[in-house]
């Protein structure tokens, strides 16, 4: 049976859900799904719902095995997060699923699921707010020529997210369809207003208690503190994002690898050694040709690999070394080449 809660249970994520998540994508790396569905099975029976990603790569790995009852159960989930049956349908490592007698009884009753838990009313105000988030920044001048009405927006949706926040909580992924309509508006807020240190620290307070309750992912925060000015207490984690540069990517070292691991830990993300072995899988030799310029489109990438890695905010380099991705995937090593913007 799916368990459609209308919010999160009171379980601590980094310690009882993403240590599971992290062994299971190990276990998937070395293709023992079984290890894996089990492990993607302990997270959900420890946090009684889980994040869409996850569901989704449970799911192939119950088709792997021919589990195809628990693969529906994940099915169901996803659709509660708001994945359409088109979505099933056109993925062709679901095929095991669709072609399945199960599927049409999951078609018949789809609308059962979809979106279950969806609130209409805060995810149409969160549209809403990203609109006009979007107004001026997409128009020929931007910041240059509408810097004041982009900051009085952003003050704006600020007051606007706050009420939000105090009425419903933070969105998760089921009240709102998986979809991560705040991120943007939070970032751009953060980007101008970097000195509104008590608003600051209201939002992290926020941020703080909806990673511990499962309700944002913590791949999810750093995807918007990476990408804007170092705030307050995030500031040691905005250094865990892959750089582009014409196919190359960089890191720069903030600390020991020991130092990293034991912050990357406090909010339930995985080694440095995990995130070196999930990549050299997710970018494996097999899949190099269709993927030779996988900086291009996440989507071209997804295509051709049926796990879903989240990966931009997985690796770290040191300041006097880059690695060529193409090498490295042809190798399987990372090895250092000549850092070209080093004087």
């Amino acid at each position: 049976m799916v368990n459609f809660l209308n919010a999160q249970t009171k379980v601590n994520f980094i310690t009882e859900y993403y240590p599971f998540i992290n062994k299971a994508e190990i276990y998937i790396t070395k293709g023992k799904f079984e290890n894996a569905l089990e492990m993607y099975q302990k997270a959900f029976k420890n946090s009684t719902i889980g994040f869409r990603r996850d569901y989704e790569n449970a799911l192939y790995c119950a088709l792997k095995i021919d589990k195809i009852n628990i693969a529906l159960e994940y099915a169901k989930q996803m659709a509660v997060k708001g994945s359409k049956l088109e979505y099933f349908k056109k993925i062709k490592h679901f095929e095991k699923l669709t072609a399945s007698n199960n599927w049409i009884d999951f078609e018949e009753n789809y609308d059962k699921y979809y979106l279950k838990n969806i609130n209409i009313k805060l995810r149409d105000t969160l549209i809403k707010m990203k609109e006009r988030d979007q107004k001026y920044r997409l128009m020929e001048g931007s910041y240059r020529k509408y810097h004041k009405e982009i900051k009085e927006i952003d003050s704006l949706n600020y007051i606007g997210l706050v009420s939000l926040f105090n009425q419903y909580g933070y969105p998760t992924e089921d009240m709102i369809g998986g979809k991560h309509i705040t991120d943007v508006i939070i970032r751009h807020y953060y980007q101008n207003n970097p000195t509104d240190t008590t608003k600051h620290i209201f939002l992290n307070d926020i941020f703080n208690n909806a990673l511990k309750e499962g309700k944002i992912h913590n791949e999810n925060i750093l995807t918007i503190f990476n990408n804007i000015h170092p705030i307050i207490k995030w500031e040691k984690y905005s250094y865990y994002t892959i750089k582009k540069v014409n196919n190359l990517v960089y890191r720069i070292n903030f600390g020991s690898t020991l130092e990293i691991n034991k912050e990357r830990k406090e909010i339930g993300l995985c080694s440095m050694e995990d995130v070196e072995q999930k990549l050299l899988f997710y970018y494996s030799p097999i899949l190099y040709e269709k993927v030779e310029n996988f900086f291009e489109s996440s989507e071209d990438i997804y295509k051709t690999q049926p796990f879903y890695f989240w990966v931009h905010s997985y690796i770290l380099y040191t300041p006097d070394e880059q690695y060529d991705f193409k090498q490295q995937i042809k190798t399987k090593q990372f090895i250092p080449i000549p850092n070209p913007n080093k004087k």
